[in-house]
């Protein structure tokens, strides 16, 4: 399953990390152990696991929080570390509205 950002934020707890070229140039996609799988574009992807201290080898069993935010009519992509215990993907359509 792939889980679209647009959706919602969701944590994986990550299985693999591999560059590939989509439709919309390189990206990174992350699949969790669960089988859920999220694509980024490739600099933010680089931009937010250097900001972690990883990598594509050392983000492996690593807890991610993914998410979006929009400003000033531009969509930026997050990666965040996440609490022991957290990886749960959102159901479809269940995403918590931002203020």
């Amino acid at each position: 399953m792939i889980h679209k950002l647009a959706t919602g934020p969701c944590t994986l707890e990550i299985a693999s990390a591999v560059e590939s070229v989509g439709n919309f140039g390189p990206q990174v996609c992350f699949t969790g152990v669960d089988g859920t799988s999220v694509y980024i574009n490739e600099s933010p992807a680089q931009r937010g696991l250097a900001r972690l201290s990883l990598d594509l080898e050392t983000v492996i069993g690593q807890t991610i929080r993914f998410s979006q935010v929009k400003k000033d009519g531009k969509t930026f992509s997050n990666l965040d570390l996440a609490g022991e215990g957290t990886a749960v993907t959102p159901v479809a359509g269940a995403a918590t509205p931002v203020a």
